[in-house]
């Protein structure tokens, strides 16, 4: 077994492509290649990469896949074995418990700016616990804060009870399940991307696919793991015995950036050493009070912070100065409503959409069209502050049909993302704050993630609150 420490901007995933386009370039069956990895995005790139490369169907490179679809593929369920959006809400209405539809584990990027109602918390809860393979209790004790413990075991119990008479499973019980068949397929070469944040049932699933391998590299960064909340088994990954190869150079962080982020790693108490270089261009690490101390009208930047409530003054400071921005939240998204108005735009001159762009542009009226009407009144649902800001954008020349060049996110909503300019909101909840006081490692990890985002300069802002990371 290969193990492959990328540290930030090194491109782990890039090698592991790499050595991927190495053995088809030798010969190698494409089906006997296997690329499993935490998310779709990292997925999609490499299926994409591969067959524009070596002019490769879908059927060759049918295994590479996240976990979840690699499990359901190998049992061969179909979606009607699965739990439908419309089962949960039926479950919920059963328990008497509310939910938003959202796929908490689907969005764990994005936790802190999405609003779960608390059914989505005790769903979230058993999920935890069957990942860890912990008992709901101690998983309670864990990660319950407020929720009341019989409420969480009381759906815990009934969730298991409401599968069983239906005989449909939810994605954790395909992993629970994949444990117990029969597993006949082996790869000549094994891909896995992201270790650092598999849990601890899909690290017992993948040592069933990795024993069936002839060759197998597993790349990750324990430094970045800052999912343990969702399930994730770092010691796991710290504790993988093989060969050991830490990608050195990296082509993100320059010395200045490099240096500083090394004095957070001083904070993790356990961890795999790595030494690696910093890239050739300079940079630079400041403290600031406020953002009105800087300039935003070049370059990228990334507003990061460790809970989205941190966000939302310097959300409102960037709308007070017209600033174009995008930040990721429940609901209509900023990328949503531009969409309309270019859409709006496209109705005035030609009178003609497509079906999927109509029901972008209607969802926002409630008036039938009048093409002489400008779209600040015609998309009315749009509330008045975003109707406001974005005719201010307008009206300094901003082109909203472009990707802003500024974004405001969580940091763990920002893990994989780079930007010239890093802002850091250091504040944090008092529940984190009690969390780091006890487990320092984590929100140091988190804190860590969020500095080497940064490929030009890095700056840091005061704290607001009683409580914060120490920067």
């Amino acid at each position: 077994m290969n193990i492959i420490l990328g540290p930030p901007g090194t491109g782990k995933t890039t090698t592991l492509l790499n050595i991927m386009e190495g053995a088809l370039s030798s010969g190698m069956d494409p089906k006997k290649i296997g690329f499993i990895s935490f998310t779709k995005r990292a997925i999609k790139e490499a299926r994409d990469r591969v067959k524009v490369k070596f002019n490769l169907t879908a059927i060759q490179v049918q295994n590479f896949r996240t976990l979840h679809s690699f499990a359901f593929r190998h049992l061969g369920l179909s979606t009607r074995n699965l739990m439908t959006k419309k089962n949960f809400q039926e479950f919920a209405d059963v328990m008497g418990i509310e939910l938003t539809g959202i796929d908490v584990e689907e969005n764990l990027e994005d936790i802190e700016t999405v609003v779960f109602e608390e059914g989505d918390r005790l769903l979230f809860l058993d999920g935890v616990a069957r990942n860890t393979q912990k008992t709901i209790e101690e998983t309670w004790e864990k990660y319950g804060g407020e929720l009341d413990f019989h409420e969480v075991n009381r759906v815990h119990i009934g969730l298991q009870l409401y599968k069983q008479q239906f005989a449909i499973m939810d994605y954790t019980d395909i992993l629970e399940r994949f444990l117990t068949e029969d597993f006949h397929i082996s790869f000549d070469l094994l891909l896995i991307d992201e270790a650092q944040d598999l849990s601890t049932l899909q690290w017992r699933v993948l040592e069933r696919v990795i024993s069936k391998a002839k060759e197998v590299h597993i790349a990750g960064d324990d430094d970045q793991a800052i999912f343990r909340w969702a399930g994730a088994d770092i010691e796991h990954f710290i504790n993988l015995q093989g060969n050991v190869q830490v990608l050195d150079h990296s082509y993100r962080l320059p010395k200045e950036i490099h240096d500083y982020a090394k004095t957070i790693l001083t904070n993790i108490g356990f961890r795999r050493d790595k030494v690696f270089n910093s890239a050739s261009h300079s940079g630079s690490v400041s403290h600031i009070t406020d953002l009105d101390e800087l300039d935003f009208n070049k370059d990228t930047w990334l507003i990061l912070a460790r809970s989205a409530y941190s966000l939302f003054p310097h959300i409102s400071f960037a709308r007070s100065i017209g600033l174009f921005y995008s930040f990721k939240e429940r609901g209509p998204n900023i990328s949503l409503f531009c969409r309309a108005i270019q859409l709006y735009y496209k109705l005035q001159r030609t009178l003609i959409l497509d079906d999927q762009e109509f029901k972008i542009v209607t969802q926002f009226m409630t008036q039938p069209f009048i093409r002489e009407q400008p779209w600040y009144d015609a998309l009315n649902t749009m509330s008045p502050e975003h109707r406001l800001w974005f005719r201010t954008l307008e009206e300094a020349g901003e082109n909203l049909s472009k990707t802003p060049r500024v974004q405001f996110s969580t940091i763990h909503g920002a893990k994989g993302a780079e930007a010239d300019n890093v802002v850091i909101c250091p504040d944090v909840s008092y529940k984190a704050y009690k969390e780091m006081q006890d487990n320092p490692d984590d929100e140091a990890r988190v804190f860590y993630v969020g500095v080497t985002r940064a490929k030009k300069n890095l700056y840091l802002l005061t704290p607001k609150t009683r409580y914060y990371y120490e920067l």
